[in-house]
Formats: structure tokens, C-alpha cells, sequence
């Protein structure tokens, strides 16, 4: 049986391993290397930086995305217990 579908921890799990590069990524870059679009971003975003997974910070006039510490280990759980299951 193969799923289409991702379910929302997935998308997290996207998101985060995208924007966890040093010096943080822009939207663009999420939406592509996540496969999402700009609208679907926007929700998981609000719910990332409440959650302070991840954050926001602006160099040279660019919004910027980076994943934060409590975001790396919601990574680093989440594929220990993807690998487990």
C-alpha cells in the first residue's frame, strides 16, 4: 500500500530540515525543497515560530528562516522514531 499523503508531522519534519542550515533559508527555498505552496507554508509557519521550532530574522532586507535548537531535537527524535516504526 503506498501513500500519497503527507501527514502533518512529515511536513514539519520538511520544513525544518530544510531551514536548518546555518544562517537560515527563504521562504522560496522552503516552498520548492518542501514541495508545498506559499499558502500551505504560511500555517505551518505560524505554527513553527509559536512552538519555537523555528525563527525568523531579516539580513540585508531578506526574511530569513532558520530551524532552532528545539527544532533540531524535534528532528532528531522524529527520525529516530520514523527509523524505529
Amino acid at each position: 500500500m503506498t501513500r500519497s499523503r503527507r501527514d502533518w508531522l512529515e511536513v514539519i519534519a520538511d520544513i525544518l530540515d530544510v531551514a536548518n542550515k546555518e544562517g537560515g533559508v527563504n521562504k522560496t527555498r522552503i516552498v520548492y525543497r518542501a514541495n508545498l505552496n506559499f499558502h500551505r507554508l504560511e500555517r505551518y509557519m505560524e505554527a513553527l515560530k509559536e512552538r519555537n521550532l523555528i525563527r525568523e530574522h531579516s539580513v540585508k532586507g531578506d526574511d530569513l528562516f532558520e530551524t532552532t535548537e528545539k527544532g533540531r531535537e524535534f528532528l532528531s527524535r522524529y527520525r529516530k522514531t520514523r527509523d524505529i516504526i
